[in-house]
Formats: C-alpha cells, sequence, structure tokens
C-alpha cells in the first residue's frame, strides 16, 4: 500500500441527515491516478484529522476509527 489510511464518519453540510463511511490517506497524493487512489475520498497532505473538521469543501468529520490511529 503507497498511502496510510484512515476510515472516518461524517456528513456532507447541505445533507448532515445521511452519515458516510469514507477512506482518507494521512498523506499527500503522488500525482499517479492508480487503482489505489479509487478508494480515497480525501488527501490530508500531513495535516491532522480531527473530529469536526471540514474538509473537501463541506464533509463534517463526525467520528475516527481510533484503531489506525
Amino acid at each position: 500500500m503507497k498511502y496510510e489510511t484512515i476510515e472516518v464518519s461524517g456528513y456532507w453540510q447541505e445533507e448532515p441527515e445521511r452519515c458516510f463511511d469514507v477512506t482518507i490517506a494521512l498523506g499527500s497524493w503522488d500525482g499517479e491516478l492508480d487503482a489505489e487512489d479509487e478508494n480515497i475520498f480525501y488527501y490530508m497532505d500531513g495535516e491532522p484529522v480531527r473530529v469536526g473538521m471540514i474538509i473537501s469543501e463541506g464533509f463534517v468529520i463526525t467520528e475516527i476509527d481510533e484503531e489506525l490511529l
């Protein structure tokens, strides 16, 4: 695996009643689109992941899979 990833749950600001589980890469995108990138929702570019933060133009993180941190 070329990325270290974590699983998070959250919702889109315009649709808070629907929860989604997504995969986030802790590092940066390597610039090469391949099969592994298809499963990555967002790249944190080394920034810390916190509950309550808003990423990807309106996705609010509500839960982080703590086992993977």
